[in-house]
């Protein structure tokens, strides 16, 4: 999603910054849409449905879940992944602008 490694440098100190903090960062708090845009691999040149990444986004947060018990499972994450292919196939980029008010700051 975000095309960084797993573990990004931080300047020029020696600690990295885990990439699975970096989402729950992202999905917490306000202005998440705008948060989530930056955190988005720019290759990607917004254009995707935003529902649906904010979708693959919450999905990679409980799959890297301190708590191993409160990660899918296998079934679970191919059933989300095969919803959010079907969704993206419908998609059309004129209505992701349209509905982009539905999104909310607070998600």
């Amino acid at each position: 999603m975000s095309g960084r490694e797993a573990i990004a440098a931080k300047g020029s100190n020696e600690e990295g910054e885990l990439l699975s903090a970096c989402i729950n960062e992202v999905l917490e708090g306000e202005n998440v849409r705008e948060k989530l845009q930056r955190f988005m691999d720019p290759r990607l040149r917004k254009e995707y449905p935003m529902e649906l990444a904010y979708s693959m986004a919450q999905l990679a947060k409980n799959c890297v879940a301190h708590d191993l018990n409160s990660r899918p499972t296998v079934a679970d994450v191919f059933m989300v992944l095969s919803k959010l292919l079907s969704s993206s196939l419908d998609w059309d980029p004129s209505d992701d602008f349209q509905h982009s008010r539905s999104f909310g700051d607070g998600r």
